[in-house]
């Protein structure tokens, strides 16, 4: 049986995860991809089984990757 103070460090994880992908939404949408994509790995490492975290750092890495092929 887990202690109450285990179910609060998920709580506080989950919690840190929600903040990060929060302004990982807000950075995506400045257009700060690089910013974002840090931002998403950060809530992933709180919290690996959302998969969201995943795909939303998938799109900045895109949107980096076309970035740079229009530099070129």
């Amino acid at each position: 049986m887990p202690d109450s103070s285990d179910e609060e460090d998920e709580k506080s994880q989950a919690e840190g995860a929600e903040r990060a992908k929060a302004a990982g939404n807000k950075a995506f949408g400045e257009r700060k991809f690089a910013q974002a994509s840090d931002l998403y790995t950060k809530a992933m490492a709180l919290d690996p089984f959302d998969h969201v975290f995943y795909s939303n750092r998938s799109a900045c890495l895109a949107e980096l990757q076309q970035s740079e092929s229009m530099d070129k």
